[in-house]
């Protein structure tokens, strides 16, 4: 519950903010995916205006964010308990820094901001990709090449109302 969560958040004087191995996460990625994104907990605690510390362990967080001024970042054992010490005694700054992670927040990094962004892309992507669409009503499939989609995959853009995979 959103609500609930949030009263952790903004009950907490210092949030801290782990994310996975980048590499080998003790859950699997049997794949070998290398994880370079910040996680979801990043964007709440920042919706919820709360401080927080963070590894700095993720490239794409300082795209997103400012060290220092909208989150603080760490990079070892020694530097987390140094940051928990400092800002600890520095309660102005912490809610200062939450404030602005929360406007960032806002901002740019909803989930409407995101899905816009996904549906654009996958706007360009159909438009330089498709080969002629097949139609079928009540739905529409859109056809890639082979070279586009690995085998197996497809697209399918339902229209409402329709039951579709």
């Amino acid at each position: 519950d959103f609500w609930e969560i949030r009263k952790y958040y903004n009950g907490a004087r210092i949030n801290l903010n782990i994310h996975r191995d980048p590499v080998d996460p003790p859950s699997g990625n049997s794949q070998g995916v290398g994880a370079e994104s910040p996680n979801d907990r990043t964007f709440a605690l920042a919706g919820c205006g709360a401080f927080q510390l963070v590894d700095r362990t993720r490239a794409g967080l300082w795209d997103c964010f400012t060290d220092g001024g909208e989150m603080v970042g760490f990079t070892d054992p020694e530097d987390l308990a140094a940051k928990i010490q400092e800002y600890l005694a520095k309660p102005v700054a912490r809610a200062m820094i939450g404030e602005a992670a929360q406007q960032k927040a806002y901002r740019y990094h909803t989930y409407k901001h995101r899905l816009t962004e996904v549906l654009r892309r996958i706007g360009r992507f159909a438009e330089r990709n498709w080969e002629t669409p097949v139609r079928s009503s009540p739905a529409r499939v859109f056809v890639f090449p082979a070279t586009v989609l690995s085998p197996g995959q497809g697209l399918l853009y339902k229209t409402r109302g329709t039951r579709g995979r």
